[in-house]
């Protein structure tokens, strides 16, 4: 699988490039008999009748993209962890036709590897369309996934700020034998984080895991797309000292400094053997009518003019055209390539905000 590519905006185009919406660019798997129907949206929660959800993902990582579902419909922060995906079984390679052509091209790495994942829905109770219980809904998910022979088992772990991380607990090596897994976030670290933004914190975080932290892969923490959501004005305001902490807690601590209602995910990427921290951002925190503070969702206006969610091809959509009304006449940084237009890095918290 190649490392997952969520979007920025190049004005009049859209690319994948940057990180805001986490999408494998990876086709989903043929829906074979007796599997779920493909789902017209990567992921997506259906409301039924008598207080009944259920979440559908069809990705190549569909327990995480159900994560996201439910943070994005509930305003919940639940947190991700991979359980790693080496047994060549349970890989599929997306970029067949091209390993033909280029035989030898990158053959050490594997790139274009993805995990083997079949589309996954499941069903609970909810409240009503906009509040479920968080642990009769996070249980039913990882437990309809786990018997889904997807790859991984996960299990549900909570941090040292009582905030919910569903974590792989199980996974096949090469062999195809089941282990037992150990999340690698539950390592202990120690750093002092002077006042920096976020995104420097995380840097350092992942630079200190790296050298204090070894696991049965030899795999590395990459942080180098998360935070990149709050752009260059992201202001430097977290910090704390950390000795002998779990890395999850760290990081958990320096995403709550932020003025939004942010989570991370940590995803294993086949082939490279190296784990992508990522961060996002569902909900920012604005001052009401009232004067006190409210969560406000970043991407405002979660159905269509059909009374359809929206898509996330529609959300880009409405972000760039955001975007490209904010940036006109403004300070924020661009690069002009010449090519494709200008490459917009921005504010998120700027432009973003005139959505609707």
């Amino acid at each position: 699988m190649k490392r997952p590519a969520p979007y920025i905006c190049v004005l009049p185009f859209v690319i994948q490039a940057g990180v805001l919406f986490s999408q494998s660019a990876l086709p989903v798997q043929k829906t074979q008999v007796g599997e779920i129907p493909k789902k017209s949206v990567d992921r997506e929660i259906v409301h039924s009748e008598g207080g009944i959800a259920t979440v559908y993902a069809s990705t190549h990582t569909p327990l995480q993209d159900a994560i996201l579902a439910l943070n994005e419909e509930y305003g919940w922060s639940i947190n991700y962890e991979d359980a790693p995906t080496v047994n060549p079984s349970d890989l599929v390679d997306d970029n067949a036709e091209f390993h033909l052509s280029h035989p030898g091209f990158h053959a050490k790495l594997l790139d274009g590897y993805s995990p083997k994942a079949k589309p996954f829905h499941s069903t609970f109770k909810e409240i009503d369309k906009r509040h479920a219980d968080k642990d009769i809904a996070i249980g039913k998910v990882i437990q309809d996934y786990n018997e889904s022979n997807n790859p991984g088992k996960y299990a549900l772990i909570r941090t040292a700020l009582n905030s919910y991380v569903i974590v792989g607990d199980e996974y096949k090596d090469k062999s195809g034998t089941e282990v037992k897994y150990s999340p690698i976030l539950g390592c202990p670290i120690s750093l002092t984080v002077s006042t920096m933004t976020l995104y420097d914190a995380l840097q350092l975080v992942a630079k200190r895991f790296n050298d204090a932290c070894k696991n049965d892969l030899n795999a590395p923490l990459d942080a180098e797309f998360a935070a990149e959501m709050l752009g260059p004005l992201a202001q430097e305001h977290v910090f704390g000292d950390y000795q002998g902490v779990a890395a999850r807690d760290v990081i958990e601590d320096l995403l709550r400094q932020e003025p939004g209602l942010l989570y991370y995910s940590v995803e294993y990427v086949p082939g490279f053997n190296q784990f992508y921290l990522e961060t996002w951002l569902t909900y920012r925190k604005v001052v009401g009518v009232d004067g006190n503070e409210v969560l406000d969702p970043v991407l405002n206006g979660s159905m269509n003019k059909n009374g359809k969610r929206r898509t996330r091809n529609e959300k880009v959509g409405l972000l760039c055209d955001s975007i490209a009304a904010c940036v006109q006449g403004s300070s924020l940084v661009r690069a002009d390539n010449g090519k494709t237009g200008t490459e917009v890095h921005f504010d998120y918290f700027s432009c973003a905000a005139g959505l609707a």
